[in-house]
């Protein structure tokens, strides 16, 4: 999931870049179209912007979850409330984890390596929803 999220940010970033180069070579266009084609590279922007906002937000949701899951092993629900403020928040999410105790102390590399697999698939999910 967090591969697809770079390829499309590189896609527009791509996309960004070839519509600049299209605006700085010197054309007999109509005023519409350079209309359009400065709307299209702002709403190119803005995506960037959300994507680039989205994967950060990602990776530090990632490393917090699996620090406190470090710390405190015996979690077994973590509840997220997304939006600007918690008295009306926009996203409300649980996160279950079943099974319980995970210390990573006993584990080996594999399954330390599911288990955060396991974390980044339902925070993934998590970002779709919110899309």
């Amino acid at each position: 999931l967090l591969q697809h999220l770079e390829n499309e940010f590189d896609a527009l970033k791509e996309e960004h870049e070839s519509l600049e180069e299209a605006c700085q070579t010197p054309e007999e266009s109509k005023a519409s179209d350079r209309r359009k084609h400065n709307l299209r590279k702002r709403e190119i922007k803005q995506g960037i912007r959300r994507l680039d906002k989205l994967m950060c937000s990602i990776s530090s949701l990632l490393s917090a979850l699996q620090l406190a899951l470090e710390e405190m092993p015996d979690i077994q629900e973590v509840t997220l409330i997304l939006g600007a403020s918690i008295v009306r928040p926009q996203h409300v999410f649980q996160l279950v984890f079943s099974g319980g105790n995970f210390g990573f102390g006993n584990l080996n590399k594999c399954t330390e390596r599911k288990f955060s697999d396991n974390i980044a698939r339902k925070v993934g999910q998590l970002s779709l929803a919110i899309m």
